[in-house]
């Protein structure tokens, strides 16, 4: 998973192209993100994330206002992938699968 938000892994075997989707600045997802899996804060990461578009060597995120919003872009676009809290995935679509870190 590491590697997918930053965009050393690019697409999934059997989906094709990852799309990442990320809630906004400052929601406890992304600090979880940059803090547990980067071990940075969430500017260093925005940081990295927007170099890594850039270059294009990752696909730019979708960016979600909402827990809601982040599980619609998640059952919409093929592919994707994103961070919820273990009791907002417990109202995601059956069509999407859940990956959980623990």
């Amino acid at each position: 998973m590491k590697k997918v938000f930053i965009g050393k892994i690019k697409k999934w075997e059997k989906v094709g192209t990852i799309q990442t989707v990320l809630r906004k600045k400052g929601s406890p997802e992304m600090a979880w993100l940059a803090q547990a899996v980067y071990g940075v804060s969430e500017d260093v990461l925005m940081a990295k994330i927007a170099q890594e578009v850039f270059k294009g060597d990752l696909k730019k995120p979708l960016v979600a206002d909402s827990v809601t919003a982040c599980i619609e872009l998640l059952g919409k676009e093929g592919g994707a992938i994103g961070i919820l809290s273990a009791d907002a995935a417990k109202s995601i679509p059956a069509s999407v699968a859940i990956l959980s870190l623990e």
